[in-house]
């Protein structure tokens, strides 16, 4: 789900917002070897029964406070 803020300054009609970017990480037990599905993607489970995946800037979050339009984004659930 996207979630749209903005704010409009008054006298200057900027964007009154701080953003935050971040990673979405994914983690999956499985059988050693075996592969699953993240996200639409094979992973491999690697030998401690874990497939890992970190999704690079999937998230963001806004605060208010300073001078930037902000989307709020949120990491995909897998379950």
């Amino acid at each position: 789900m996207n979630i749209e803020i903005l704010a409009l300054a008054e006298d200057t009609g900027t964007g009154e917002w701080i953003r935050t970017d971040g990673d979405c990480t994914y983690e999956v037990q499985g059988a050693v070897g075996s592969e699953v599905s993240i996200l639409g993607m094979k992973i491999k489970v690697g030998a401690d029964g874990y497939a890992r995946y970190t999704q690079s800037g999937g998230k963001a979050h806004c605060e208010i406070g300073g001078k930037e339009q902000c989307t709020a984004r949120y990491c995909e659930s897998i379950r």
